[in-house]
């Protein structure tokens, strides 16, 4: 017998593997053919393929189905295990590189995803595009997800926390206010914090707090001349809407400053803390090779001078 001949038996009898344990399981060459979807003489003519490669019959065929012969029955008992275990380790690795082309990716708010979905667009580009979730959320929920695992990246103000993680300070993120349209101030280009002083920051809460950073609160209050900030129970659409009555005013990154909104106009901040840095925050022991080139990605755009 030659070994093309051998290679050629052996890749049969692994192949049509599960032809086997199908018969086995229901007792029939036709029902298990039903199981797996594929025709009853087909099924047949596979098992008597291996069963001819093996030198020895596995089934014995009876009017109202089959039955295991007894050397069927202990190679059977052998087979199972390693097959069952191949298949594990197979769905194992296959669960392993879907996930590596998976990111997951944490956004502080009101950092918009606007620079992340085009960092992402770019490093689309560099290879196949890869499924990626945003999620929103203050950068102490954040941190913990990273460190948990439940994160691959998180984009940050460059004062939050990041104990336990590896971080970088990537980009700055130009801030804008958000004005009913007919409010006074819209008749000026660009505002600074002293302008906002008698305004009040209409900031929305989240189920565990402001979904505003507190070192960005923090930061707008250094100013001593920054407004008064009010906690809403209200999420981003409910608070565009609050503003559309003249409840307060709201301050967001350069992506939903872009969008036309009805009712609400945008104005960019100038002076101090009017562009803050943003970081990445990430755990070293991460190898997801997604993440590195996004990364990279990041760090060419900041050398080009690019903003994302």
């Amino acid at each position: 017998m030659s070994s093309k001949f051998v290679r050629r038996t052996d890749h049969s009898i692994l192949r049509f593997l599960h032809y086997v344990f199908a018969a086995c399981e229901h007792g029939s060459f036709h029902r298990g053919a039903l199981a797996l979807g594929v025709e009853a003489s087909a099924l047949s003519r596979r098992i008597h393929d291996i069963e001819a490669a093996l030198g020895f019959s596995i089934f014995r065929r009876c009017h109202n189905g089959v039955l295991l012969t007894e050397q069927g029955g202990n190679w059977v008992n052998d087979v199972r295990p390693h097959y069952e275990a191949l298949k594990d380790k197979t769905a194992h690795a296959s669960l392993g590189a879907r996930e590596n082309s998976i990111l997951q990716i944490g956004i502080s708010a009101p950092l918009g995803s606007g620079a992340v979905v085009e960092l992402l667009r770019r490093v689309g580009e560099d290879r196949s595009a890869a499924s990626s979730f945003l999620v929103d959320g203050p950068c102490s929920e954040h941190r913990l997800a990273v460190l948990r695992r439940q994160l691959d990246v998180a984009f940050v103000w460059d004062r939050c926390l990041d104990k336990g993680c590896r971080s970088e300070i990537l980009w700055r993120e130009q801030l804008f206010i958000c004005l009913p349209i007919g409010h006074p101030l819209l008749a000026r280009e660009e505002l600074r914090w002293s302008d906002l002083q008698s305004e009040r920051l209409l900031v929305p809460r989240g189920k565990n707090g402001p979904l505003f950073d507190s070192c960005l609160l923090e930061r707008i209050s250094e100013t001593g001349t920054g407004p008064d900030i009010e906690i809403c129970d209200a999420a981003q659409v409910t608070l565009l809407a609050k503003i559309m009555f003249g409840a307060g005013f709201g301050i967001a990154g350069d992506a939903l400053a872009r969008s036309v909104l009805p009712g609400v106009a945008w104005r960019p901040l100038a002076g101090e803390n009017s562009a803050i840095p943003v970081k990445a925050m990430w755990l070293e022991s991460n190898s997801k090779p997604l993440l590195h080139r996004l990364l990279v990605r990041a760090r060419n755009m900041v050398e080009n001078r690019e903003q994302p």
